[in-house]
C-alpha cells in the first residue's frame, strides 16, 4: 500500500478524466481508477488502488472488474500468489471499441425499422442510420490503424 499522497497534478488529471468520461456513462470511481492506472509506472493491487484513491476495496474491485470487462484495464496474476494486479491496457481503444459496436448496432436497428414507414420517417431513419454507421466505421478505422484491432 502507498502511504504517499498522490501528486496534485495526478489528482487534477483524475478529476478531469471524471468530467470527460461521465457523459460516456462511466461512474466517478471507474473514471478515477482508469486515469490512475494510466499514470502509474507499474500495475496496482486492489489495496493500492483503494488506499491511493481513498475508496473502499469493494468499490475498487467492482470498478476494476468493469474496466477489465470492457477492455479498459487488464487483470494480471502475481506468480505464486492469489493477488491480482491491474494495469492500463496496451491497446489504446479506451471506451471507443464498445461504442463503435453500439453505433453500428443502432444503425442496423434504424434501418430495420424503415419497413412500412412513411417517406418522412424513412428519410429520417436513413439519415440517422447513415450517420451512426459512419461514426462507428470511423472509430473502427482509427483503432485499426493504430494497431489495436486486427485488420479486416
Amino acid at each position: 500500500m502507498s502511504n504517499t499522497p498522490l501528486p496534485a497534478s495526478t489528482r487534477r488529471f483524475m478529476d478531469e478524466m471524471v468530467t470527460l468520461m461521465e457523459p460516456w456513462g462511466w461512474s466517478r470511481t471507474i473514471a478515477r481508477i482508469f486515469a490512475y492506472l494510466l499514470v502509474r509506472e507499474r500495475p496496482a493491487t486492489l489495496d493500492e488502488i483503494a488506499a491511493d484513491l481513498g475508496i473502499a476495496k469493494s468499490n475498487a474491485s467492482m470498478a476494476t472488474r468493469e474496466l477489465v470487462d470492457y477492455g479498459n484495464a487488464v487483470r494480471l496474476r502475481q506468480p505464486g500468489t492469489k493477488q491480482l494486479l491491474f494495469d492500463a491496457p496496451s491497446a489504446q481503444t479506451g471506451p471507443f471499441a464498445r461504442r463503435s459496436e453500439m453505433l453500428i448496432h443502432m444503425a442496423n436497428l434504424l434501418e430495420a425499422q424503415r419497413e412500412g414507414m412513411g417517406n418522412a420517417a424513412v428519410e429520417r431513419l436513413s439519415r440517422q442510420a447513415e450517420f451512426l454507421r459512419a461514426m462507428g466505421e470511423a472509430i473502427d478505422t482509427v483503432i485499426r490503424t493504430r494497431g489495436s484491432l486486427p485488420p479486416e
